[in-house]
C-alpha cells in the first residue's frame, strides 16, 4: 500500500509489516529524484502490452535485474525508466545512473574546487541505491582509468546485491571482450539477458 507524497517525491510504501520510504513514481519530484530523463516520466510496463516477459511486467526491484540488449531506438531506456519506477512504486530505492555521467561525476569528484567536488560526491550517492538504472553501457570511449572504475564499481554492486538493470548496445560476446571476464561472471549472477528487437522507434516508418 502507498501513501501520496503531496508533490515531494516521496512516499511511504508498506511492505508487510514495514515501512520503507522510496522515490514516488508517480509525480515529477518522485523522477527527478530518481534521475529519470523527463521525456520518459510517464514509462510503465503496459506501454509494451504483452510483448514482456511476465517476469519482467512483474519485476519489482528484485535480484536478479536484467540486461536489455538490442540495437539503438528499440525502447531499452523506454522499458528501463519503466521498470524504476516499477521498483520505486513496490518501496524500492531506484536511481537512473548514465553510464557516462557516472564517469564524468567520477573524475569531477576528485577536482580541487571543493565545490564540484561536493557535488559530484552527492550525485555519487545514487550508485548506493538498492536499484540502479544502468543507462547506456557500451557507449563510453574506453580507457583503462575508466575501465578501472566500471570494474570497481560492478565488484561494489556486487558486493551489496545491487539490483541493476543495464541498458546495452552490446551482447554477451562484446561485454566480455570490452569488460573482462569477471564482470561479465558478475553481471551474470544477478541479472537475467532480455534481448530486445525491433525497429528503430525514433525514425518514422515512411523514411
Amino acid at each position: 500500500m502507498k501513501s501520496c507524497c503531496t508533490g515531494v517525491g516521496q512516499v511511504r510504501v508498506l511492505v508487510g509489516e514495514s515501512v520503507r520510504y522510496a522515490p514516488c513514481p508517480d509525480c515529477d519530484a518522485g523522477m527527478r529524484r530518481m534521475g529519470i530523463p523527463e521525456r520518459f516520466w510517464s514509462a510503465h510496463v503496459r506501454d509494451f502490452g504483452t510483448h514482456l516477459p511476465a517476469a519482467v511486467a512483474t519485476w519489482r526491484g528484485q535480484l536478479p535485474g536484467w540486461i536489455l540488449s538490442g540495437a539503438v531506438g528499440v525502447g531499452k531506456t523506454h522499458l528501463a525508466a519503466a521498470l524504476a519506477r516499477s521498483a520505486a512504486a513496490a518501496g524500492r530505492e531506484a536511481s537512473f545512473v548514465p553510464v557516462a555521467q557516472l564517469l564524468q561525476e567520477t573524475r569531477r569528484g576528485y577536482s580541487r574546487d571543493i565545490a564540484v567536488g561536493l557535488a559530484a560526491e552527492a550525485w555519487l550517492l545514487r550508485l548506493n541505491s538498492p536499484v540502479v538504472i544502468l543507462d547506456d553501457l557500451g557507449i563510453e570511449r574506453i580507457t583503462e582509468d575508466r575501465l578501472d572504475v566500471l570494474q570497481r564499481q560492478f565488484e561494489a554492486w556486487y558486493d551489496r546485491d545491487t539490483a541493476l538493470v543495464i541498458t546495452t548496445n552490446l551482447g554477451p560476446a562484446e561485454l566480455r571482450a570490452r569488460y573482462g571476464d569477471r564482470v561479465l561472471s558478475r553481471l551474470f549472477q544477478t541479472t537475467q539477458l532480455l534481448p530486445i528487437s525491433g525497429r528503430d522507434r525514433r525514425i518514422p516508418v515512411a523514411i
